[in-house]
């Protein structure tokens, strides 16, 4: 096929032959038969962020647009139209998973990945999870599809080396060609886990000074004087101080201590 026309095969000649027929009847279906194509992630009304990660789906707009003939235009700039890029809505997103772990990362408007398309309807076994009987007659049809983010184009590679993202942790393998995360995947996992020892510490310096408070009240007669709670408000504000410098102003820091 090469780069052919891309919708001059269905002008027909004033007396089509039977081939002729038939050549246009085999363009029409391997046209509209959908199997896969590139989308990027979009808003739409169900995702206004393009993707939820509550419900894991998505909406995507397919890149691949639709060229289709003008009947008044014959020839000319004019003799095709191209129609607007579809919008896909509610579409599942293929995350690596399975019953002991999954891998999932942010998907922001832009995003680009393939649109992989069923060959029946994909409704039924979404709402039940096991082998059922389509029920819909329809095949082929992009409201089934299923997006798998990481396709791209040679325009926007991921760099392999120390280029665009300098900070990208191997995980496994070569530097070049290992298992890698991204910035902006490692920095939350670097955080997660300073917030929870900082989170420690703080926890047991307050519960070291809140045990010693008890036993100077019991030893005063049960009576918690000035000086005995000044002690326990000078640890727990040296213990807010040192969180504060490990985690930043966090709003729920003063809650945890009042």
């Amino acid at each position: 096929m090469g780069r052919e026309q891309r919708t001059g095969v269905y002008d027909l000649r004033e007396n089509p032959s039977l081939a002729d027929l038939l050549s246009a009847v085999d363009r029409y279906l391997r046209v509209t038969i959908r199997t896969s194509t590139v989308v990027r992630i979009a808003p739409s009304q169900p995702q206004p962020l393009g993707y939820d990660p509550l419900t894991q789906l998505c909406s995507v707009l397919v890149q691949q647009l639709t060229v289709t003939n003008n009947p008044d235009v014959p020839q000319g700039p004019a003799a095709t139209v191209t129609q607007p890029p579809v919008l896909l809505v509610n579409v599942p997103v293929a995350w690596p998973r399975t019953s002991a772990g999954y891998l999932t990362f942010p998907l922001t408007i832009g995003d680009s990945g393939e649109l992989i398309v069923q060959d029946r309807s994909l409704a039924e076994w979404r709402k039940k999870g096991y082998p059922v009987d389509p029920i819909d007659n329809w095949t082929h049809n992009r409201g089934d599809g299923v997006f798998h983010p990481g396709l791209h184009s040679d325009l926007d590679p991921i760099d392999p080396g120390i280029g665009t993202d300098p900070t990208a942790t191997v995980l496994d393998g070569p530097p070049l060609a290992g298992i890698k995360l991204g910035r902006q995947a490692v920095e939350p996992i670097l955080k997660g886990a300073t917030t929870a020892a900082a989170m420690a510490a703080y926890t047991s310096a307050v519960d070291v000074a809140y045990q010693a408070w008890l036993i100077e009240v019991a030893n005063s007669g049960g009576i918690p004087t000035a000086p005995i709670n000044g002690k326990l408000l000078g640890v727990i504000g040296a213990a807010n101080l040192a969180l504060k410098a490990t985690i930043g102003d966090w709003p729920s820091t003063k809650a945890l201590t009042e």
